[in-house]
């Protein structure tokens, strides 16, 4: 489902971020070849990413960040996330991804 061997870079308004199973999922308001645009971005469960760090309330909507993650395979704009780094400098590091995608 993701290239893992290729990296994306994003950088824009954080929409929603849901903090459900089995991947938490991020939507990210950008903007793309002059067009505005949501991305979204996954990463894994709840309880892996809280024993990294994150939290459900670490980033809220409107808050500018900066997501690296690798692109989907289909060319679409989905992501699997990488780190997410907010306004203030804070890295968020999702780990390594699975190995079944």
């Amino acid at each position: 489902m993701f290239d893992f061997s290729r990296e994306v870079t994003y950088q824009g308004t954080v929409n929603r971020l849901e903090w459900t199973n089995p991947h938490v999922t991020l939507f990210l308001d950008t903007v793309q070849s002059g067009l505005p645009s949501t991305v979204r971005g996954e990463s894994g469960s709840p309880l892996a990413l809280q024993k990294r760090g994150w939290s459900s309330t670490m980033v809220h909507p409107g808050d500018k960040i900066t997501i690296k993650g690798n692109p989907s395979k289909e060319g679409v704009n989905i992501f699997w996330i990488v780190t997410i780094t907010t306004a203030d400098g804070k890295v968020y590091d999702a780990g390594r991804a699975p190995d079944n995608n």
